[in-house]
């Protein structure tokens, strides 16, 4: 490599810029990365619904507490969970409701990187009944706000036509974030196109993890996962040897740093899955899991009681992820085959 230049190269060959490296340098400088996630729109509202009928039902007026949840009420949960949550990680993922705001930057602190979400929430429907995702704002557009930007595609491996339509749109997008010098963090959803039960979904990803790994992880700076599911809907479909089995399958596929996510899944076993897999992977990316449950207790009837609720509730679940991290977790770094002295350098790892 030429000593001139200030770079990585994962294991696939794909180089990481020294503009890249010096963002993850400053925000996550052990090597460890856990995420705080707050970009997912549709749930976010669903959860509002709930929330808001509590306070309808206690006495609050309509209009404060809409039944239907507005993007001005989307935006005031994000900067809420901004203030209560996002200094508790290295970096916080929030959609274009919450990072476009001003002052939102603050709401959050200086020692967070702020991810922000491109893909819409509606995705397109494909000819072949699959998914294709589509851009909320374009990485041009949202770089003046964020350190960092993520994508998520769902796809199901048995809609070929919609798979290589999201592997050239991902493609064209992992370019266009390579040239504005900040990292992009894919995340895959396995999305079945036919209408199968929750628990037909849960047997069927093992298998469709490993498809879609191979096929998009090597896109982007890091790689976001689901892992398969111990239980669903009170019934056991699988166990943390099982789990353990599917992920490691995956990691020796994957070339890119592995980040865990919840998949809207509870935080038992979001923990379960976790522990299960920790030192494969570099952190955490989870949201819900640790904060949902205050949205639907009948007792919480206010802004401020929700902010304290949902920091008394997910604060030590995120100790307990983060700590098992701290001790098991891979470092970024560690998908690197080559790294040049000045990267080195600048990683203190000379």
């Amino acid at each position: 490599m030429e000593r001139e230049n200030c770079y990585a190269v994962f294991n696939d060959g794909a180089r990481v810029e020294e503009p890249v490296l010096r963002i993850l340098k400053r925000y996550a400088p052990n090597g460890h990365l856990s995420v705080l996630a707050c970009d997912q729109d549709a749930s976010f509202r669903k959860m509002l619904r709930g929330f808001f009928a509590n306070c309808r039902n206690a006495g609050g007026n309509i209009e404060d507490y809409p039944a239907v949840p507005q993007d001005k009420h989307v935006a005031i949960l994000s900067r809420m969970l901004a203030r209560t949550l996002g200094r508790g990680h290295r970096a916080a993922l929030f959609n274009q409701l919450g990072f476009t705001q001003g002052g939102f930057r603050e709401d959050l602190g200086p020692d967070t990187m702020l991810l922000g979400r491109l893909e819409d929430t509606n995705p397109l429907k494909g000819s072949d009944g699959g998914l294709v995702a589509q851009l909320a704002i374009t990485p041009e557009e949202a770089t003046q706000f964020v350190d960092g930007f993520k994508i998520l595609v769902k796809v199901d491996p048995e809609c070929p036509e919609s798979w290589a339509a999201n592997i050239a749109w991902l493609e064209e997008v992992d370019v266009r974030c390579r040239a504005l010098g900040k990292p992009l963090f894919v995340e895959t959803l396995y999305t079945p196109a036919d209408d199968v039960s929750k628990l037909e979904t849960a047997s069927r990803l093992p298998g469709a993890l490993l498809k879609i790994a191979m096929a998009f992880s090597h896109f982007g700076t890091f790689y976001k996962t689901q892992v398969p599911k111990a239980w669903v809907e009170g019934k056991v479909v699988g166990n943390s040897g099982g789990i353990r089995t599917n992920i490691s399958f995956m990691a020796g596929l994957i070339k890119r740093p592995l980040l865990i996510l919840s998949a809207a899944v509870d935080f038992d076993q979001y923990f379960l899955q976790f522990a299960a897999v920790a030192d494969l992977a570099v952190g955490p990316m989870c949201g819900r899991a640790y904060f949902q449950d205050p949205f639907s207790d009948p007792k919480i009837t206010s802004w401020d009681a929700l902010a304290e609720a949902v920091a008394a509730t997910a604060l030590p679940r995120m100790k307990h992820i983060q700590g098992i991290m701290e001790r098991l977790g891979q470092p970024w770094w560690a998908c690197f085959k080559e790294i040049s002295p000045e990267a080195k350098e600048l990683l203190g790892l000379n």
